[in-house]
Formats: C-alpha cells, structure tokens, sequence
C-alpha cells in the first residue's frame, strides 16, 4: 500500500498503493478413518477439516442379496461371494425361511449348516441378504462437493450402494494446511513476505520478525 514508515529513523515513502504476493499453503495433511455414521436418506457429511483436496477411501456396510447355491456336502459351508460379511439379515427358500443360530451359523463369510437344523437341500438355490464391509468406488458410490459459501466440503453418497442406515462409515481424505504470513519493509523501501509454519487454521503462527532493518507492515492468514 501506500505511506510512510520510518525504519532506523531513516523515512521510507510509498507513493502509491502496491500489490504484495500471498502465497497460499500447498502442504497437506492426512486423515484416516474419520467416523461417521450414516442416515438414511441424508447423503452430505462435512468432514471435520477444509479446504479437501481429495478422498482417498470410504468404507462402510452396505447390504448385498444374491442366490446361494447350497455345497453337495450336507452341513457344509457355503461361502457368500461378498466380503467381508458383517451380519446375515435373511435367509430363505421359496415360502421357508432359516433360523440363524438354529438353522445356521455366520462363520468365516459362509453360511455354515451344520449345526443340526432345518437346511436346504443339496444342489437346491436359496436367498441371502447380508450386510457386508466395502471399501466405496470413489467414481460411481461417492464425491467430493464443496459450500464455496460456507467454505465447507463434504462426502456425498451417489448412485445405489449407499450404506446401510445406522452403520458407521471412515473416510480417508487430505486436506490443505493453512498459513500465516507476515508483510515486512525493508531499508530500501521493498516489501517482503515471511512465511510462518504450515498448520490447521488455529494453530498457525506468523512469520518470524527479521530484524531491526525491517518494519513490519501487517499479517495475513490464508
């Protein structure tokens, strides 16, 4: 900007208002497993940290149904194609529905039948609805959307595997690193910029005071 200072007594005259250079943090910081857990019919959640520069993961139970084969081995195993299971919702055959825990046990993503109930029959096909651990296509399950007025950002849920309502979700994301900068003039009239220290937005502190040869003008946080 324009006016004058005086800097070891020595008077130092601007004329004219100028334009001095902020450069913004390019650092970033990582986050892991930030916990959220999901609504049902609500698909935006701000995450904890702005500005984003992307996600990196998400992971949570969606639910799957599929037709299930039973083994040739009476009491056997049969194993479900989407993993790794979380909880068997259902299990039924035409108007017959199984009992978990008395028909069948979850064990190591199968559905195990040999506990001494009511089964299948060997070669016959049944339906199973299951909930299972996913970790989330970042093109066609989920993006990341920006409030330029609220300066918020946010994970938002698309498409149809969305999860399943009451269950926890993580996301995985890198944010930017603020700073602040502090405006210097020195003896011969230039101005200077002094970078501080990277950090999120409260902690930052500006940028350490040269020397006496300068004066300092003002601080900024971006």
């Amino acid at each position: 900007g324009e006016g004058k200072a005086y800097i070891k007594g020595f008077e130092r005259t601007r004329p004219s208002p100028s334009a001095v250079a902020i450069r913004k943090a390019k650092s970033t910081r990582t986050v892991q497993n930030e916990l959220w857990v999901y609504t049902t019919g609500l698909d935006k959640y701000r995450l904890s940290n702005s500005p984003a520069k992307n996600i990196d993961r998400v992971v949570a139970i969606v639910q799957a149904k599929d037709n299930i084969v039973r083994g040739g081995i009476y009491g056997g195993t049969d194993y479900l194609p989407l993993t790794p299971v979380v909880k068997v919702v259902s299990v039924r055959q035409g108007g017959a529905t199984f009992t978990q825990g008395t028909d069948y046990r979850l064990v190591q993503n199968g559905i195990y039948w040999g506990i001494g109930g009511s089964q299948p029959e060997t070669g016959s096909t049944y339906e199973v609805v299951w909930q299972w651990n996913k970790t989330l296509d970042g093109t066609t399950d989920y993006k990341l959307t920006t409030d330029e007025t609220l300066e918020e950002d946010y994970v938002e849920f698309i498409g149809s595997g969305r999860p399943v309502g009451g269950t926890s979700f993580t996301v995985d994301y890198k944010y930017y690193l603020s700073r602040y900068s502090s405006i210097f003039m020195g003896l011969d009239g230039e101005m200077r910029v002094i970078d501080g220290i990277d950090d999120i937005w409260r902690l930052i502190q500006p940028g350490v005071f040269i020397s006496d040869d300068f004066f300092h003008i003002a601080d900024v946080k971006v």
